[in-house]
Parts: C-alpha cells; structure tokens; sequence
C-alpha cells in the first residue's frame, strides 16, 4: 500500500539557516507574506502509524519550533 503524501529533501538558503532535526520532510510550506515564518511539514511515524508535525521557522528571532 502506498502513501498518497509526497517527501522532499529540505535545503534551505540564507544569512542565517536553522539546524532543523534530521526530518523527512513533506513536499508542503507556507511562508507569511511578510517573509518572516515558514512553515514547512515533516512526518511523524510512531508505531506504524503515520502523522505530521509543522516546522515553524522565525527568520527575525533566528528560532524554530515544533
């Protein structure tokens, strides 16, 4: 059985890139139309049973979170 969710590899580019947990990540983000957040999309698989976790990442404070 396949997955209908797609991966990607992650590169990010900048001043300042966070060092993000080794995630496989989603194929989806967002970022605000200010620029200062993006927000991208890494699995989260705990007992063979899928699920996701959003990224949040502040370009001003320089932080990310879960």
């Amino acid at each position: 059985m396949g997955s209908p969710y797609q991966w990607a590899d992650l590169t990010l580019k900048g001043s300042w890139v966070p060092e993000l947990p080794d995630f496989t990540w989603q194929d989806i983000h967002s970022k605000s139309d200010n620029g200062r957040y993006l927000a991208v999309v890494a699995w989260d698989i705990s007992d063979n049973n899928p699920g996701f976790r959003i990224v949040v990442i502040d370009k001003k404070d320089k932080t990310f979170r879960q």
